[in-house]
This record gives C-alpha cells, sequence and structure tokens, in this order.
C-alpha cells in the first residue's frame, strides 16, 4: 500500500509539471515574437505541389509570413493525397517524417486541408510532440468531434455559402425549383454534402436540392446539358477526383460543366471561377492561407487566443463575371451590392472620359476663343514644364522634357498662321461693312468678298483642326494611361476587326494584310493598347512602308512563346516593303522624330507604339529592317491572368 502512494505521488507530481510546462509554451513564444527570435516552421500540405488549391493557399501563407515575421525559415511538404489516400500510406508518411525530422524542432506546424490535419490528429505527438498546430482549408469542424480534446490546436474552417450563393441566383431567377451540386465523392466532398443539404433544408426547403451520385464527370456533363434553364441551376463546389479514380485538375471539370450545361453554373469556390461560370460567394485559398497566419501570430504574440476555432464564411466573396452573366440573360443589377463583377465593360466616354472631355474642351476653345489660343497654349506649355521637373524628379517620363519643346514649336506654327487669318478676315469684313455701308458696293465685289471669306475660313478650319490632332497626339504620349479595361481577347478574331475597320485606307494603297493566327489563340490583355499598336503600325506601313510602290503585303502573325520566367504572347508584324537606311531604324521610337513633316508627320505614331508596349503592357518591342528588304517587329507581351484560380 505504501509504495503505491508513492507511486501515485510520483506519477501526479510528472504530470502536474508537464502541464506546468504546457501552460507557459505560448507565452515562452510571445517573448520570441517580441525579441525577434528566429522561428523554424513546418507546412504541411496535403495534396501535390502545383494543385491550383494548394498554389494559391501556398502564397497567401508567404505573403502574410513576409508580412508579420522578419525572421523565420519555413519548410513545406506535400503529402500528395489526392493521388494516393490510404491508411497504408499515411503510415508511410509517418514513418518517412520520423526519419526525416528525428533531430529537427519546429516552433509551428501549419496544416493546410483536411488530409494533413487527419494526419496530425493521429500522428502529431509521436513526430513533434506538442508543438502547436495552425490548420485552414478544413471543411468543416463537425467532421472532427476531438478536435476539443487535442491541445495546441487552432485553426481556420472554410465554411462555403452555398446559401449566400442560392440567394443570390435567386435573385436573377426568383423561379428556380432544383439546385444541383456537383462534388466528387471523397470524404471532403461528403463533408461538404452534408453541410450543404443541412443549409439547403433549413434555408429553402422549397428548392429540390440534388447531387450528382456516382457519376463521372463526362457523364454529369451530358446530365448538365438537358436541365431545365428556367428553373435549375448547378452549383460547382469541387471535383479533383473522378469516381473512377481518375484525378484532375481543379478547373478542368468547371470548364466541362460549364461548356456544356444549359443552365447558369455557380461556383463555391475560386479555382471555379473564371472557367465559364457565373460566379458566387466564394472560398479562396489564398485567403485560407492568409488567415491562418494571422491567427498564428495573435497566437504567438498574446501568448493565447480567446477562441481555437474560426467557423464562419464572414471572409468569403462576391465574385461574378460578366460574361457568364450575359450568357444567360442574367442581371449586374440584381448582384448583392459588395459583389465583384470580372469582364465588366465600360462605355467608350467611361474608358475615355479624360480624353473626351480634354478633346471637347480643345475643340470649344479653338473655335470660339481663337484669340486667346496663344496665352492657353503658353499656360499649358508652363504647366508642362512644371510637370516635366516633378516627373524628373521622380524618375517618371523623363523624356517629357523633349516633348515641351515639340508641341510648342508644332502647335505655335498652326496657331500663329491661324491668328494670320483670322485677322485677315477681319479686315476682309470691316471692308465689306464700310462698303455696304456707303452704298458703293457692287455685286461682283460683294461675291468677291464672300468667296474669299469662304476660302480663307475653309484654310483656318484645316489650321486648326492640324492644331487640335497635334495637341491630342501629344496627350497620348505625355499623359499617363488613363484606360485600366482588361478583358479575354480571341486574338485571331479581334486582329481581323482591326484590319476591316482599315480596309477603306488599304485599298487606297493597294496592300493586302494576311493574318496567320491560331483560332485558340486567346489572352487576357489591354484590349485597347493592342488595337492602338496594331493601327499604328498598319498606318505607319501605309503612309512610309510602301511609298513608290503600286501595292504590298503586310503578314501579322501571333503565338505564345515560354520565355525563362513566364509564358508571352508573340505578336510579329512584317511588311515587305522599302525598309528603313539604319540612321532611320536607330531614331524610330523618338517622339516627334518623322522623315514626312513637310507632308504632315507628326513623328509620335511609333513613339506611343513603343510606350504601349512597355509602360501599359509591361512587353518589350524589337524592329530590324534594312532598305527594300521590308520592316518587321517583334513584339513579346507578359500574358497575365484573367480571373483568380484555384
Amino acid at each position: 500500500m505504501y509504495k503505491f502512494l508513492i507511486k501515485i505521488i510520483i506519477i501526479s507530481l510528472f504530470v502536474n509539471t508537464l502541464a506546468v510546462s504546457s501552460l507557459t509554451y505560448g507565452a515562452d513564444l510571445s517573448e520570441d515574437v517580441s525579441s525577434g527570435t528566429h522561428f523554424e516552421i513546418l507546412l504541411l500540405n496535403a495534396y501535390h505541389d502545383g494543385y491550383i488549391w494548394s498554389n494559391d493557399l501556398k502564397k497567401g501563407v508567404m505573403d502574410t509570413l513576409d508580412a508579420k515575421f522578419s525572421n523565420y525559415s519555413l519548410r513545406i511538404e506535400h503529402m500528395d493525397t489526392k493521388n494516393i489516400n490510404t491508411e497504408a500510406y499515411y503510415e508511410e508518411l509517418y514513418r518517412l517524417y520520423s526519419m526525416k525530422y528525428e533531430k529537427d524542432t519546429f516552433d509551428v506546424i501549419l496544416s493546410a486541408d483536411d488530409n494533413a490535419l487527419r494526419f496530425l490528429m493521429k500522428y502529431r505527438d509521436r513526430l513533434f510532440g506538442n508543438t502547436p498546430v495552425f490548420f485552414c482549408g478544413v471543411n468543416t469542424l463537425e467532421a472532427y468531434p476531438h478536435l476539443e480534446d487535442m491541445k495546441y490546436v487552432y485553426g481556420v474552417a472554410e465554411q462555403n455559402s452555398i446559401g449566400d450563393t442560392v440567394g443570390a441566383a435567386l435573385r436573377q431567377n426568383p423561379d428556380i425549383e432544383d439546385v444541383y451540386l456537383v462534388v466528387e465523392d471523397t470524404v471532403t466532398g461528403k463533408s461538404t454534402k452534408s453541410n450543404t443539404l443541412k443549409v439547403m433544408r433549413n434555408n429553402y426547403p422549397q428548392i429540390n436540392y440534388r447531387i450528382f451520385e456516382n457519376m463521372t464527370i463526362y457523364e454529369i456533363q451530358d446530365a448538365v446539358s438537358e436541365l431545365d434553364p428556367k428553373t435549375a441551376i448547378v452549383i460547382y463546389a469541387f471535383y479533383a477526383v473522378d469516381v473512377d479514380g481518375r484525378v484532375f485538375a481543379l478547373d478542368y471539370p468547371s470548364r466541362l460543366l460549364s461548356e456544356a450545361s444549359s443552365v447558369p453554373v455557380y461556383s463555391l469556390y475560386t479555382f471555379g471561377f473564371g472557367t465559364g461560370t457565373v460566379g458566387g460567394k466564394l472560398i479562396e485559398g489564398y485567403t485560407q492561407g492568409m488567415r491562418m497566419v494571422e491567427f498564428m501570430s495573435e497566437y504567438l504574440s498574446n501568448g493565447y487566443v480567446e477562441n481555437r476555432f474560426i467557423d464562419d464564411n464572414s471572409i468569403n466573396r462576391y465574385k461574378f463575371d460578366y460574361n457568364a452573366l450575359r450568357k444567360y440573360g442574367l442581371s449586374v443589377d440584381a448582384l448583392p451590392k459588395d459583389s465583384l463583377v470580372v469582364n465588366r465593360p465600360q462605355s467608350f466616354y467611361e474608358d475615355h472620359k479624360l480624353e473626351v472631355n480634354i478633346g471637347f474642351f480643345m475643340l470649344i476653345m479653338l473655335v470660339v476663343y481663337l484669340a486667346t489660343l496663344r496665352s492657353q497654349v503658353t499656360s499649358q506649355t508652363r504647366k508642362i514644364e512644371s510637370a516635366q521637373k516633378e516627373l524628373l524628379e521622380a524618375e517618371k517620363l523623363a523624356s517629357l522634357g523633349r516633348l515641351v519643346a515639340g508641341v510648342a514649336h508644332e502647335v505655335n506654327t498652326p496657331i500663329g498662321i491661324g491668328v494670320t487669318l483670322a485677322s485677315h478676315m477681319e479686315f476682309i469684313s470691316k471692308k465689306m461693312g464700310q462698303a455696304v455701308s456707303s452704298g458703293n458696293v457692287s455685286k461682283t465685289e460683294f461675291v468677291n468678298n464672300i468667296e474669299e471669306l469662304q476660302e480663307t475660313a475653309d484654310h483656318l478650319l484645316d489650321t486648326m483642326e492640324k492644331a487640335s490632332e497635334l495637341i491630342r497626339s501629344f496627350k497620348r504620349v505625355a499623359i499617363d494611361q488613363v484606360s485600366d479595361e482588361y478583358r479575354n481577347v480571341n486574338m485571331c478574331s479581334y486582329m481581323h476587326e482591326i484590319v476591316n475597320s482599315l480596309r477603306q485606307e488599304m485599298k487606297k494603297k493597294n496592300v493586302d494584310v494576311r493574318i496567320l493566327c491560331d483560332a485558340e489563340v486567346e489572352v487576357f490583355t489591354h484590349a485597347g493598347a493592342i488595337y492602338q499598336i496594331l493601327l499604328n503600325l498598319i498606318m505607319n506601313s501605309l503612309k512610309h512602308g510602301f511609298e513608290g510602290r503600286e501595292n504590298g503585303i503586310i503578314d501579322i502573325k501571333t503565338s505564345f512563346l515560354q520565355d525563362e520566367t513566364e509564358k508571352m504572347l508573340r505578336i510579329k508584324y512584317r511588311d515587305y516593303g522599302v525598309g528603313m537606311p539604319p540612321n532611320v531604324l536607330k531614331q524610330i521610337y523618338e517622339p516627334f522624330f518623322t522623315t514626312k513633316r513637310d507632308n504632315g508627320g507628326s513623328g509620335l505614331g511609333m513613339s506611343i507604339v513603343y510606350d504601349l508596349v512597355t509602360e501599359t503592357l509591361e512587353g518589350r518591342i524589337k524592329c530590324s529592317s534594312a532598305e527594300q528588304a521590308g520592316t518587321e517587329f517583334i513584339i513579346d507581351i507578359p500574358i497575365k491572368n484573367g480571373h483568380e484560380t484555384e
């Protein structure tokens, strides 16, 4: 009995020691954070590297770590459980990590997605002791009834917003009777089915909620093509693992569904968005990773958190695709007020409000206030010179200085002529007035004076139009780009549209444009910039490239190019014209450089092209030419993402 009591006392002391050690762990870390101690962090990712959702989540983790911590090391393990998910595999991972991290210790373990958390719940203590675990990407906390009992585990659940998404769909179409859910039949998928069923029954008992069960994605594709667009919608959750075991990229099933569906396809996650789906209130991998690290930072700073788990959909966002809304005849005005709508087109005035307003103002000034235009130009020149100094100090638009002198010279000439013509018109008017007042005017003299006034007015209008065009051209070079409109552009059809808009000009020169492209070359880009670039190149060829020739050919070719770091769109433009000598080729992009100034050339066309390529599109342009051998431009433009993906 005495020995038994001794054992009880020893065990109690040991347990109390562990408890005290555990309770002070967070406080110790708090001191480390404040002192800038180096942190060792392990990110256990449930899926494979390159998986869209995982990549977005990892980016959220790393961006937030960089923002919150100045001294840390991050190691990442990819468990690859989308491709293999068995208990035997988890045992192998346990043995691998036991050997790999036998001599390593971590201050914090980050867990991404359900399979990683399940693994840590089973093996954390054996592998890493009581190291704190912070998780995200977990479909529902209800799948982990014993999570509360596990010490030093904290995290963020990814509660979907199917209720809000269905609500947004009902605002578009109040006659919806059937909602079809597309989700894989994995453990995570089953949890999603259960949660969404509960939400639908509680919030929309009048709607039939259906799930595509025991069907491949291709069978589901056939099924959605036969749904009634008046009363049904489809909601895509995730479908990386098919019922036959095949593993897909997350955006592939959503693309198949959008292409085949006769009804709108809504999304629950960002990886289903931008492939033809309408949208919805979406869970974002990036936000999940970001919130997990913020939660971890709060814990490390304070030594504790009041609530161990965050389980709401407050970080989800409404996002919709304008093109998909239009496809199904859905109204943008009926969307929730805080919705983000991508691919929404703007009117020409909205896109070019500054240019239209300034142009209209300048036109009025040229016609109505001709006598004061010289002082206005002088005033604008002083403003440009002042802006030049500020921009040079900020190392922006260093070439503005050359433009100031050029525009002052170019504009003053037609304005001076205009004032002279106006004075002449005033002289003739006074002379006619005196003759009429005295009654000594003949019909012939009156007609001659009228004709002279008409001819002088025509010259005046031509001169002012030239001045107005010079000012507009100068603005395009000197003023920052005001239009940020980006959209998906099919380069083949878009180039045909541009060429068709210039068909009359090409007929005059007997020039044929051959467009060489793949119909599938589609990119998300600044459409207005592409239009302006090709417009200027073609007009430059028509004006200079085929001078002295009776006909000509222009080739425009588009293709994709894999650079060392990114994928590029390449536009190769070639005219088979007279070419350029080396001294002209060297100055081709300089503002106001032209070989046709006597024929009305302003020298701004190629300068505008260069700025659009290098500044607006962040690309590069290369020109090669030789006399009588034609001219070739090669333009490489980085391809941007048109939507957030997972």
